[in-house]
C-alpha cells in the first residue's frame, strides 16, 4: 500500500515511529491525527488523499494486528 503513493522507507519509517510514540505513551490515535502526520510526511499527497490513506493504513494495520489498542 505504501508503494501506491510512493513513499520511501524513511517516511513509512516516521509513520511506525508516530504510532509506536503513541502506544508508549498511550495516546488514542484518531484518523484525522494520522492523517495529518501522512499529510507533514508526504506534503504533496494534501490533506484529503492523507485522510483516505489514514484510513486504509489503519484497516491494513488492525488486520495485521498491529498498534492494537491505541487507534479509534
Amino acid at each position: 500500500m505504501y508503494l501506491e503513493f510512493g513513499f520511501t522507507e524513511s517516511e513509512i519509517d516516521e509513520l511506525n515511529q508516530f504510532m509506536m510514540t503513541q502506544m508508549i505513551a498511550d495516546h488514542t490515535v484518531t484518523t484525522k491525527a494520522l492523517g495529518r502526520v501522512i499529510e507533514a510526511t508526504k506534503p504533496e499527497l494534501g490533506g484529503e488523499q492523507a485522510q483516505s490513506f489514514a484510513v486504509r493504513l489503519m484497516r491494513a494495520w488492525l488486520e495485521e494486528g498491529m498498534f492494537k489498542g491505541v487507534m479509534d
